[in-house]
């Protein structure tokens, strides 16, 4: 299995022979995106080729919690809950404007993304694709959130499989290196090779549609686009941005391009592989493939919830410094880790802190299958990504840290707490861990899990170029589009579903 393929997933498509044949449209990269607008395509009678540099389909979605939020849908009329399209709008604009997105967040998608979202759910419904909730939300919001049942998986693989069912035609291990260009018909084909570096050309009569992914592996298109960003790892390995490559040669835009989405995330302590171990050390057994696929998906890819810090949870590296106010955004407190020597830091909490994180709305992170993942959901992987120890020093040696540095950081740590001031970053609320057993969870890292924006494109998903015109017969949706919507909690995935559908309904009608 190639490194950058999910630890858990087995290859599920070898390379085939490219047919000679002409498509009306040809779509790059088989994740969410590139699947729900090839599936479209075909079910509007257009003739589709999927084109994927990996063994597997899903790209990004396969590390991905399953989460998704659309409006207004069954789903919500079921749970008795009242919502519009206009609602969902105004909440996607005050949304946008609060966290100084304006710019980004221009009306035009917002409005896109609002009208299509609750469509794009309900055809998926049809495919037989489940989802669990609306899941809760804050006081004052509406619930809207949905969650993949049992996993963002099992619809990713939905998704190909009627794809495949319905005469689709998908070829994995085929990575696209260059756009063809006409001078009457624009770009109307692609250049790529197979595993075997075989250069191959394929063909098609209407467009080709970008669905490559983010470029947060791209060192070169980061400090292009993003040159105030500050660099950070990226979980994935291979999201280079082929697609936003190949475009600018053909003087395509960017757009939306200038945050850096660091984020801290679960990583879990790694065997020598590189991988998490698959083992249960408090069972002593192995896990099942597919639990041990649960756990790679929330162990590798869920952020630590604010209300870890609010219920008086600190943050630590290995030697039990702390770095930070935690319960500033963790944006910032990303920002922060990204500069320390390892990266690795650790939530540590004591029981008291503990036994508040079993129900809403105290949660450790967002989790595959249920919404929200609390204390309980945690202990299964035990030793896996949550420590449990009588006292500081055993849980400084289970994480791998000197148990004597360890305990005399906590304890200094403990000291402030009790005089309720916290000399080192002005934290407003204390809290002393004093009450055994002692929890790490992590390691938390500073992250770069995608990029933000990407090609500049209209609301038909066309790319344009420079000038605001567009680039004949070349589309981009997902991750390697502008439409920054995706910055809102949920709608990651959901812009993916949604760009894929407009980009094919606009196609069809060519």
């Amino acid at each position: 299995m190639n490194r950058s393929e999910p630890s858990g997933y087995r290859e599920e498509g070898k390379s085939k022979r490219l047919e000679e044949r002409e498509v009306d449209v040809i779509v790059v990269g088989a994740g969410i995106a590139g699947l729900s607008s090839a599936l479209h395509l075909l079910q509007l009678n257009q003739s589709v080729c999927l084109l994927e540099k990996r063994s597997i389909v899903g790209g990004l979605g396969n590390y991905a919690v399953g989460l998704v939020t659309a409006a207004p849908t069954s789903l919500q009329r079921k749970s008795n809950i009242s919502d519009s399209v206009e609602a969902f709008y105004r909440d996607l604009k005050t949304f946008s404007e609060k966290n100084g997105f304006t710019d980004l967040n221009t009306a035009h998608f917002l409005r896109e993304y609002a009208g299509k979202s609750g469509k794009c759910i309900e055809w998926l419904m049809e495919l037989g694709i489940e989802f669990g909730g609306p899941i809760p939300e804050a006081k004052g919001q509406i619930p809207r959130r949905l969650i993949f049942l049992p996993s963002i998986r099992d619809a990713i693989l939905k998704m190909r499989d009627r794809f495949l069912e319905m005469g689709g035609q998908l070829i994995y291990n085929f990575h696209v290196d260059s756009l063809i260009v006409s001078e009457t018909a624009g770009i109307d084909g692609v250049i790529g090779r197979n595993n075997e570096r075989i250069s191959r050309r394929k063909k098609c009569k209407k467009g080709v549609i970008l669905s490559t992914g983010a470029f947060s592996s791209n060192a070169i298109l980061i400090k292009e686009l993003i040159p105030s960003g500050d660099s950070g790892d990226s979980l994935v390995p291979d999201l280079n941005g082929d697609g936003i490559v190949m475009a600018l040669e053909h003087f395509a835009a960017t757009s939306n391009t200038d945050i850096f989405p660091i984020q801290l995330r679960f990583t879990g302590q790694s065997d020598e592989s590189g991988y998490i171990s698959s083992r249960n050390k408090r069972t002593g057994s192995s896990l099942p493939n597919t639990d041990f696929e649960y756990l790679k998906k929330f162990a590798l890819y869920t952020s630590p919830s604010p209300s870890l810090f609010r219920l008086g949870g600190i943050l630590v590296d290995r030697s039990g410094n702390r770095f930070s106010d935690e319960t500033l955004d963790l944006r910032y407190v990303a920002l922060l880790a990204n500069h320390l020597p390892d990266k690795e830091t650790f939530v540590l909490l004591d029981q008291r802190i503990a036994t508040e994180l079993d129900k809403w709305p105290n949660y450790i992170s967002t989790f595959p299958g249920k919404g929200y993942g609390y204390l309980s959901d945690y202990r299964q992987f035990e030793n896996e990504i949550l420590y449990l120890a009588n006292d500081l020093r055993e849980l400084a040696s289970m994480i791998r840290a000197e148990p004597r540095v360890f305990e005399t950081n906590i304890e200094k740590y403990n000291v402030m707490a009790r005089s309720g001031k916290d000399l080192e970053f002005g934290r407003k609320t204390l809290s002393v861990l004093f009450t055994p057993p002692f929890y790490a969870l992590g390691p938390v890292k500073p992250v770069l899990t995608t990029t933000v924006g990407g090609l500049k494109t209209d609301t038909n998903c066309r790319v344009l170029d420079g000038q605001g015109k567009t680039v004949p017969g070349l589309y981009a949706i997902g991750d390697g589009s502008a439409g920054a919507v995706q910055l809102l909690p949920g709608t990651h995935v959901g812009w993916a579903l949604v760009s894929g559908m407009i980009a094919a309904d606009y196609i069809s009608k060519l």
